[in-house]
């Protein structure tokens, strides 16, 4: 599938997606939750539905500083 038919398609359905590849860091992440924020609105999104993505975004994002592969390489060298 080429990207501008997976665009399409995500529009079609209504649903956001965020992609994001390199390193987290925490001005990332709240740039990325202001994205997500003008998306729910944009999309008319109820309150308690953009909630649950806020809440959701967050505990992945934090997961993944968290728990990252090169973060447990690099704490292995210590």
């Amino acid at each position: 599938m080429d990207i501008a038919k997976l665009e399409n398609f995500l529009d079609d359905s209504g649903i956001v997606f965020l992609s994001y590849g390199g390193m987290l860091s925490q001005d990332l992440i709240s740039n990325m939750t202001e994205a997500l924020e003008k998306e729910t609105e944009k999309n008319n999104v109820s309150l308690s539905v953009s909630t649950n993505l806020f809440t959701i975004f967050v505990e992945l994002s934090q997961n993944m500083m968290n728990y990252s592969k090169t973060k447990m390489e690099n704490n292995q060298g210590m």
